[in-house]
């Protein structure tokens, strides 16, 4: 069997068709905690091309009001839908979402956006890096998904500079995670999925 988000992906056609029925779907009832197809499919709004994004873009925006579990999966999508992201993403700040079930949604929005908007997410990523280099497992883990956000935009000089400086186990093995996932021909934005 084939799941909905799974024929949502994968033909573009249907994507095409079903995208405003999905959307109306999440308008009238959001997105809670059941796997439902509406949520299903929000999900792959991040992976979905941008091109069937777009002329949702203000509904899509509108939806992230429907409350903090639409707002956490649809931002995910705010860097694919052809308006500048970053009043939808900020602040970084690993305090915004403790214990978020798949890390923080805000910085997992910016590593799935199109890197043309690389140039307005990047500074504010280094200044939420810089100001969560602390050693508690939280902190590494958002200071990890900052590191991949900011290679997967393209900011990679910086981020193998900042590495190498690091002495740490723990900065070698995410230096070659990150190499890895920028190399992966499975999947796009692969580093994306491991925030």
């Amino acid at each position: 069997p084939t799941d909905f988000d799974q024929i949502f992906e994968r033909n573009p056609t249907v994507t095409g068709s079903l995208l405003p029925d999905v959307i109306d779907m999440i308008a009238v009832s959001g997105i809670g905690n059941d796997y439902t197809p509406e949520r299903q499919a929000a999900y792959k709004f991040s992976v979905i091309s941008p091109d069937l994004l777009r002329p949702f873009a203000g509904e899509i925006v509108q939806l992230c009001d429907k409350g903090p579990r639409t707002q956490e999966i649809l931002r995910l999508s705010v860097g694919r839908l052809g308006v500048n992201p970053l009043p939808h993403l900020l602040p970084f700040s690993a305090d915004l979402e403790p214990g978020a079930g798949h890390g923080n949604s805000r910085v997992r929005g910016a590593c799935f956006a199109e890197t043309r908007w690389a140039a307005v997410l990047i500074p504010p990523l280094r200044d939420a890096l810089n100001a969560n280099r602390k050693s508690d497992s939280q902190s590494r883990s958002y200071v990890a998904a900052l590191y991949k956000t900011l290679a997967n935009l393209g900011d990679h000089g910086f981020v193998e500079e900042q590495l190498a400086a690091d002495p740490s186990e723990n900065a070698r093995r995410l230096s070659g995670e990150i190499k890895r996932g920028l190399n992966s021909n499975r999947q796009a934005n692969a580093l994306c999925w491991s925030i």
